[in-house]
């Protein structure tokens, strides 16, 4: 048993109390994490600030702030849960609804690729700005462009393993939506992502 689980005084005086029985049975399968600022607060409260947040498109945010003040919850299937990793799927469900959840899905494997492709851009400029070859004219300043666009890419992966949809700063309309799931075709071909100025407020 937990250490801060044989403290009932403590647990009394932070326990949350809300009626979170539909956020339970969402944050039931979430990832379980003890450690930081997560350890032990209430991953439906996460979830519902998330949805909250989501829905009213807000994404300046101090989640490490909110989830440190939030009070603590071992109950039922909330239990251990990320709070994290809630925030985060309720943020994504305010966005786009509750069902649109499969870019999230991939969002390790998105930002691996991005990642790769991001440092395959940087290698190619650094080698047109050194070693370019007679007869290709402005290859030097094509490679300061390709290192540039490189990094942005770098940068967006990381902020892809956060969540997906905070690199857009457009995201698909429900009307474009096949089936009301946002995949990553839908955001290629409706969506817009963030301007390079924007990216270190983003990140």
């Amino acid at each position: 048993m937990d250490k801060l689980d044989n403290e009932p005084n403590r647990g009394i005086k932070m326990a949350c109390n809300k009626n979170h029985s539909k956020a339970d049975l969402i944050v039931k399968n979430l990832p379980i994490s003890q450690g930081n600022f997560e350890r032990h607060k209430c991953a439906s409260c996460a979830y519902e600030k998330g949805l909250e947040n989501g829905t009213q498109k807000l994404l300046n945010f101090d989640l490490e702030n909110f989830i440190t003040n939030l009070k603590e919850s071992q109950r039922g299937d909330r239990r251990h849960r990320s709070a994290i990793e809630a925030y985060t799927l309720g943020f994504f469900h305010g966005l786009n609804g509750q069902n649109n959840h499969l870019a999230i899905k991939d969002k390790y494997k998105i930002a691996s690729q991005m990642r790769d492709f991001g440092l395959s851009m940087v290698a190619k400029g650094v080698v047109n700005a050194t070693y370019s070859e007679a007869g290709e004219p402005y290859s030097h300043a094509m490679g300061l462009v390709q290192v540039a666009n490189g990094f942005e890419i770098l940068i967006k992966s990381k902020i892809v393993e956060e969540h997906p949809l905070l690199v857009f700063n457009k995201i698909p309309k429900e009307a474009n939506l096949v089936d009301r799931n946002i995949k990553m075709e839908d955001l290629i071909e409706h969506g817009q992502t963030i301007m390079y100025s924007e990216l270190l407020d983003r990140l």
